[in-house]
């Protein structure tokens, strides 16, 4: 995958640019966004000067989705243990 940008840690969120052959665009931020609704929404806002370009996520590694995948399944398999235990 092509390299179309680069940004510094600055605070909470990043600053950078993203230039490719159609856009030159310097002074880009992302800005950690504070008040997420859920787990699927953005955690970064993508701005250029005061226009908002878009949204960004973080992603997950491998490892922390197969641990959290495992906690699940060992919460189902907890609870399904409980309904079928006699009182």
């Amino acid at each position: 995958m092509a390299n179309i940008g680069s940004f510094k840690k600055v605070g909470e969120g990043f600053e950078g640019e993203i230039v490719t052959l159609a856009l030159q665009a310097r002074n880009v931020r992302l800005v950690a966004e504070t008040s997420r609704a859920n787990d699927n929404a953005p955690n970064y806002r993508v701005y250029l000067g005061r226009v908002e370009l878009g949204a960004a996520w973080t992603r997950r590694e491998r490892q922390q989705i197969k641990r959290e995948l495992k906690e699940a399944l060992a919460r189902c398999a907890a609870e399904r243990h409980d309904e079928t235990t006699p009182a």
